[in-house]
């Protein structure tokens, strides 16, 4: 992973214009595999523990990873990436999660409803990779592309009215997990990337698997904005973070006086 990373013109235009880019996974196979032994490794630990409310707990195990995750998240390939297709000059990293995705498609239903991640529309590039695959009978990724560039309100008047078609009875759905017909299923496995901004509308297919369904998932952030993982970092990695570079601090969001060079 120690090659610029730039994305192609086609790939360029589907982030653009649908919402995201689905590519080749740039984190080759051995560091994939490790990440998968450490998430393992964290799970169990991770559950035991506690967390302030106004910590994200998914964050937090993503940075009990340690190095390999820190360097996966800062890889200058990515960050340029990220740069180039914001067209700014800095990122930074303010939002992210590891974890089993099993729970989020629990309940009755066992699939995520439609719905999208503004964090107050900042301009975002997320990345996602999976260590276990997201297709078939466990709950793939399913997005509506362009609903991105649409209003809220707009895209989700528009499920409702799907929805509320294809329900039986007089009562007004409360989530929305109607197929749309423009919605593109993506199946997810280690060698993909996605590259996308969450704020296109998006949703999960049944699960009907018992398989583990773990992801990573990092956003970059044009500087200037409300950082809301950024108790996360100061809660997990006290002590350790007041040592890090000032670039690093700087990518994380962080307080980045008397710092290391």
């Amino acid at each position: 992973m120690s090659d610029p990373m730039t994305l192609s013109p086609k790939e360029t235009a589907d982030f653009h214009d649908h919402g995201y880019a689905l590519i080749a996974n740039p984190i080759d196979v051995a560091t994939m595999n490790e990440l998968d032994c450490v998430q393992r490794e964290i799970q169990p630990v991770w559950e035991k523990m506690d967390f302030p409310p106004d910590v994200n707990s998914l964050a937090c195990q993503m940075l009990l990873g340690g190095e390999i995750v820190y360097q996966m998240v800062e890889h200058p390939g990515l960050v340029g990436m990220a740069k180039t297709i914001l067209d700014v000059d800095q990122v930074v990293v303010s939002a992210f999660g590891m974890g089993d995705t099993a729970s989020t498609v629990g309940g009755a239903r066992r699939q995520v409803p439609w719905h999208s991640d503004s964090f107050d529309d900042a301009a975002q590039v997320a990345v996602r990779v999976v260590l276990d695959p997201h297709e078939g009978a466990n709950a793939p990724l399913r997005v509506l592309p362009g609903s991105h560039k649409r209003s809220h309100d707009e895209v989700h008047d528009e499920l409702m009215e799907i929805e509320t078609a294809a329900s039986s009875g007089d009562d007004v759905p409360d989530l929305l997990y109607v197929y749309h017909p423009d919605e593109v299923e993506l199946a997810l496995d280690p060698q993909a990337m996605l590259v996308w901004t969450p704020k296109t509308w998006h949703a999960t297919g049944v699960k009907t698997s018992t398989d583990l369904r773990r992801a990573i998932t990092w956003h970059y952030f044009a500087p200037g904005l409300p950082n809301p993982f950024q108790n996360a970092v100061l809660h997990t990695l006290d002590g350790i973070w007041q040592g890090w570079s000032k670039d690093r601090k700087a990518l994380w969001g962080l307080p980045v006086s008397d710092s290391p060079s």
